[in-house]
């Protein structure tokens, strides 16, 4: 499965309890600097004032736990300067940024996805100085895992998010309806394909239940991830589209068969948020999702403990080449931000320990990409140390090996309105569920996707 070893799974195996990841005494110092006041660790307001909005997608009372505590140390420190913190989901940006912007109240710092910050940037609404400042504050580049800004947070040498943490989508599936059906952990696609044959019995279970609701982008996701194991892609950066291409072909006809054969029609109106329920009472034998969807299962009372037991995962499987995926939940700087204030704020979120609590916060949610987190202590959290070898290995492997959906070439402007436009979602239900041929719904998406790009591209121009 081309499976290369993660900088920071190796640097585990070789560091001290108290050594940070990839921190040379270099960054070490200048990320000591970004924490004091400018110093950060003085208790005067250093010159920060003013109330400082903050957007972030984080839902769980876990996480805004976590959050809490960097707002408390934040105000203690700058005592002019009061946080006020807004809750965004991720599906909510797109719409919610443009009328922010009009009306004069976008935030001074905010975290959401590449996929989604990408379109601001174009349209001239992230201050790339501010946050080329901010990641030279924090330390420079080897304050972030190696690569992981120029594949999924630079366009065009700006700036434009940086990570505060990272996953990767994974095939994960039931161990004992594998085992019982005789067959071996899939590696390839067609693997996949005959292990969800194998444990599908609907309508008690099926084999592969897809999140093809037109509410959320999972059918994206899972058809850019099979893409990208065929070797292909959707469109690059440039705006060249590819859905005429044998690799977008095969991709749609892969997810639509399996989707109708062996997945349920219930699938047509499954978010990804959906496929924790769908895995947890039994009725899916294989989701794809991140190494999440198991945490959730053994932090859930009531379930059946042997059917944790048999919650396992590996990589997206591999048609010519690994299909990973990287979700990067990443932050930025709009224009006119408060941005003394905003970067006092953001170093304190990256703090180590600040950085490494919000982390643990959700066991196997949050990966890092970047090099401040104490090794052992990650590792050393017993959910992580459980999974270590299998689905936290495969994760961390798939952060190195990958990037954010579309951005295989770099950060590309076009794949999130794409992916936002449910163009994907609409194509395999018509497929799956609709009795449309491959060809007739390929020509339906490209047609759709031809308006998105025409428009971005006069955008950019």
């Amino acid at each position: 499965m081309n499976q290369q070893p993660n900088p920071f799974h190796a640097m585990h195996r070789a560091t001290s309890r108290r050594s940070f990841l990839g921190l040379g005494l270099a960054a070490t110092a200048g990320l000591a600097t970004a924490s004091c006041s400018s110093d950060g660790n003085d208790t005067t307001d250093g010159g920060v004032t003013g109330d400082v909005v903050f957007w972030h997608p984080y839902g769980q009372e876990t996480r805004q736990a976590e959050l809490q505590v960097a707002f408390d140390i934040f105000e203690e420190e700058h005592p002019g300067a009061r946080v006020q913190a807004e809750y965004v989901p991720f599906g909510d940006l797109p719409l919610r940024w443009p009328a922010a912007q009009q009306g004069g109240t976008l935030p001074d710092l905010m975290i959401n996805i590449p996929e989604n910050i990408l379109p601001m940037h174009i349209a001239g609404v992230i201050d790339t100085d501010a946050l080329g400042s901010l990641v030279e504050e924090l330390g420079g580049e080897p304050f972030f895992a190696p690569g992981f800004l120029d594949k999924n947070g630079r366009y065009q040498g700006d700036t434009f998010a940086i990570p505060h943490y990272a996953h990767n989508r994974l095939m994960l599936y039931r161990s004992d309806r594998l085992a019982a059906a005789g067959l071996e952990v899939p590696e390839t696609l067609a693997d996949v394909e005959e292990c969800a044959a194998a444990m599908n019995n609907p309508p008690d279970f099926f084999g592969w239940t897809m999140p093809l609701s037109q509410n959320d982008i999972g059918g994206g996701y899972l058809l850019w991830m099979i893409t990208r194991s065929n070797g292909g892609s959707l469109v690059d950066p440039e705006g060249n589209q590819f859905w005429a291409s044998d690799e977008v072909r095969a991709a749609a006809d892969y997810l639509g068969r399996i989707a109708s054969q062996y997945g349920p029609t219930s699938a047509a109106t499954t978010a990804i948020g959906d496929t924790f329920n769908r895995f947890h009472d039994g009725t899916a034998s294989m989701v794809v999702d991140t190494a999440a969807n198991i945490a959730v299962a053994n932090s859930t009372e009531g379930l059946d403990p042997e059917l944790v037991a048999s919650l396992n995962g590996t990589h997206i499987p591999a048609g010519t080449q690994p299909g990973h995926m990287v979700g990067s939940v990443a932050m930025t700087i709009p224009v006119d931000a408060n941005v003394a204030a905003a970067h006092e704020l953001a170093k304190v979120l990256y703090r180590p320990e600040v950085h490494l609590d919000f982390l643990l916060s959700i066991p196997m949610f949050h990966f890092p990409a970047t090099t401040n987190i104490d090794t052992d202590a990650f590792f050393g959290e017993p959910l992580i140390a459980q999974y270590k070898d299998t689905v936290v290995a495969q994760t961390l492997a798939g952060i190195d090996e990958g990037s954010v959906a579309g951005f295989e070439d770099g950060p590309n402007p076009f794949i999130g309105p794409i992916l936002d436009a449910k163009i994907s979602e609409v194509m395999i239900q018509d497929i799956a569920f609709g009795g449309m041929g491959v060809d007739a719904a390929l020509e339906k998406a490209a047609a759709a996707a031809d308006e998105i790009v025409a428009r971005i591209q006069s955008q950019i121009s």
